[in-house]
């Protein structure tokens, strides 16, 4: 009897198992749309220059070491960003982002490991050619509340 009990529980646990995985499944393939949007709106903000948009999608915990050993937090990361902005839109007119792919995603629980590409096309004024070019960025965000935030964004080279 009790290897019948044994056998019964074990069956239960297997079919509780393999019914859950679809719950799994959704969650990830959900996860991974709302992560694509962050990250597609992010972008499509920065490209409009609007920085006070593109801040909503990046964590107040926000933090990274550089290669050098400066720390970039999120204060300094919109101040950077707000410079890179003024300068390119000086320089450049038509900037436009397109083909934006998330290459890799890599969800651990409330932390998703991503790679983004996009192209970016522009007109330089200095010279009055249009320059595109192939970005590649890595990401790290995390699950606050009920949103996809970015604590770390790296070019990738």
């Amino acid at each position: 009897m009790k290897k019948l009990i044994l056998i019964f529980a074990f069956i239960l646990i297997i079919q509780t198992c393999i019914e859950s995985i679809p719950l799994c499944l959704a969650t990830g393939e959900e996860y991974k749309q709302e992560i694509t949007k962050t990250i597609e709106e992010f972008v499509t903000a920065f490209e409009s220059g609007d920085i006070d948009s593109a801040m909503q999608y990046i964590s107040i915990n926000y933090r990274f070491v550089t290669d050098d050993g400066g720390i970039v937090d999120y204060k300094l990361f919109k101040t950077e960003t707000e410079k890179i902005r003024d300068r390119a839109f000086l320089q450049y007119a038509d900037f436009i982002i397109t083909n934006i792919v998330l290459k890799e995603i890599d969800i651990q629980d409330n932390k998703a490991f991503i790679l983004v590409e996009f192209d970016s096309n522009a007109l330089n004024l200095d010279n009055l050619e249009e320059e595109k070019s192939k970005q590649k960025r890595s990401a790290v965000l995390v699950k606050e509340g009920d949103f996809w935030k970015i604590v770390e964004w790296r070019i990738v080279e």
